[in-house]
């Protein structure tokens, strides 16, 4: 066989090590960013997203495809449905982050109807959730807008999130 017929051409690149400092700075920037009331569920959102990713390990496949009824914010605990060659699983999630899925469920409460609380977790507006790549572009726009990474060889990607879980545990 031709040598092009095979596999990958070069290399996976090497995670980028994203600090807890980091991650404080990218959420401040987060939440200091001017929104209007349009724009509160977006931001709030995106907010989560990466302390979902963050914390408690989660792809950003897994992230959007979170439901309202995946989320048990009492006990802290998201059940993922159907991820990596399609198991499903429950993650417990830490105190802080069950304090920040109540806040985000608190602001999604007051933005989006009733009627659509059987819809995704995250959304945007009170019609559509994120897709996997409209995720990945709102997280990877928010790290790169942020500076925080200005100076490094590289912004860091949105997986890099899962490796950093992964080091800390």
């Amino acid at each position: 066989p031709q040598r092009w017929t095979l596999g990958r051409h070069r290399p996976y690149p090497l995670p980028t090590p994203i600090e807890d400092d980091q991650v404080w700075r990218l959420l401040d920037f987060v939440d200091r960013r001017p929104s209007s009331a349009d724009r509160a569920l977006s931001r709030a959102a995106r907010r989560l997203a990466i302390v979902l990713m963050y914390t408690a390990g989660l792809r950003r496949g897994e992230v959007a495809r979170l439901r309202m009824e995946d989320v048990d914010a009492e006990t802290g605990v998201l059940r993922i449905w159907g991820s990596k060659f399609h198991k499903s699983r429950s993650v417990p999630l830490s105190p802080s982050a069950t304090r920040g899925v109540r806040e985000y469920l608190g602001v999604r409460a007051a933005l989006v109807p009733r009627n659509a609380h059987k819809t995704m977790l995250l959304c945007s507006c009170a019609a559509h959730g994120y897709s996997d790549e409209g995720l990945s572009n709102a997280i990877h726009n928010v790290m790169h807008r942020s500076g925080i990474w200005a100076n490094a060889p590289r912004v860091p990607r949105v997986h890099d999130f899962r490796h950093a879980f992964a080091v800390a545990a």
